[in-house]
């Protein structure tokens, strides 16, 4: 879920495997890209063998968009820290569950001075959590 985050937002570039493609001579130049626009509601459509990939794609790009509204730096304190209670905490592990955790960080404390940012990119990638 956050395995292609982390180094697109270490090299500050959005798509994973440019090398790769090149290679293979993969038409779209990339493997991932998480800058692309997403629609979360399509996650639940992946079939599972699509998720790692496809699924991760369509969760980075959430974060992507985030991290463009907060620096780099702080994004992925967030986004570590959410995925170290998402490890330790005793709940379904999915992706949903998952989101909520990270969004509840930035309901209070120095933190919820990124509410508008991380609501915003939930409203524009179609991410609802209200009725899970």
């Amino acid at each position: 879920m956050i395995a292609f985050y982390l180094p697109c937002s270490y090299y500050d570039n959005p798509k994973v495997g440019e090398f790769t493609a090149k290679i293979f001579n993969i038409s779209k130049g990339y493997i991932i890209n998480i800058g692309l626009p997403s629609n979360f509601v399509d996650y639940a459509t992946l079939d599972d063998k699509d998720k790692p990939y496809r699924g991760a794609e369509i969760i980075g790009a959430i974060f992507w968009q985030i991290r463009a509204g907060m620096d780099h730096l702080t994004a992925d304190k967030f986004l570590a820290s959410a995925w170290e209670e998402f490890a330790n905490v005793d709940h379904p592990h999915t992706v949903v569950e998952f989101l909520k955790v990270y969004q509840k960080q930035f309901q209070a404390g120095d933190a919820a001075k990124y509410r508008d940012v991380v609501n915003a990119a939930f409203r524009d990638h179609h991410v609802d959590l209200s009725s899970n």
